[in-house]
C-alpha cells in the first residue's frame, strides 16, 4: 500500500468484517493509518450465530463495492471474499457449496466488469479450507488447507 500511495495512485481496500484487517492492516504491512489515496470500505458480516446460516454472507455487498471502485477507475483494489474459509469452519458440506457458489457469481461479476475497464486482475489465496472437508474416513475437517 505505501508502493502505491507514493506513486500517487489510487486504492480501493475492501472486505466484510471477518477479514477486513486481511485487506487493511495486515496486507498495510502491521500498520493502522490510511495512506494517502486510500480508501477503506467496510462491509458488516451477517449477524449470525455461525457462518452456515448465511453462506453467502456479505459477498454480493463487497462485490458491489468493487464493481464501484473498478467503474470509479481505482489504480489499485484489493478485495477478499470470506465465504470459503468462514464457512468451511462450520463442518457443514452443503453450506460450504452455496458459500462458493456465491463467490463464483460474485467473482464472475469482477472479473468482467474489470475486463469491461481494461484492468489486469489477481485471484489468490493464502490458504483453502472447504475443498476439503471430509478425510478419507469421513471425519470432518474444518481447518485451513495447505497441501504443502
Amino acid at each position: 500500500s505505501e508502493t502505491i500511495s507514493k506513486a500517487g495512485l489510487t486504492q480501493l481496500h475492501t472486505a466484510e468484517t471477518e477479514k477486513y484487517a486481511h485487506v487493511t492492516f495486515f496486507f498495510n504491512g502491521g500498520k493502522e493509518e490510511l495512506l494517502e489515496n486510500e480508501t477503506r470500505v467496510l462491509i458488516p458480516s451477517p449477524k449470525v450465530k455461525t457462518y452456515d446460516e448465511k453462506p453467502e454472507m456479505s459477498a454480493f455487498e463487497v462485490c458491489d463495492v468493487v464493481k464501484k471502485g473498478i467503474e470509479k477507475g481505482e489504480d489499485f483494489i484489493v478485495v477478499n471474499f470470506a465465504n470459503g474459509d468462514m464457512v468451511g469452519h462450520t463442518g457443514d458440506f452443503n453450506a460450504a457449496i452455496k458459500a462458493v457458489e456465491a463467490v463464483d457469481v460474485c467473482l464472475g461479476e469482477v472479473v468482467e466488469c474489470a475486463r469491461k475497464h481494461d484492468y489486469a486482475f489477481i485471484i489468490t489465496s493464502d490458504h483453502g479450507n472447504c475443498e476439503a472437508m471430509q478425510d478419507k474416513k469421513g471425519n470432518l475437517l474444518t481447518n485451513h488447507t495447505t497441501f504443502d
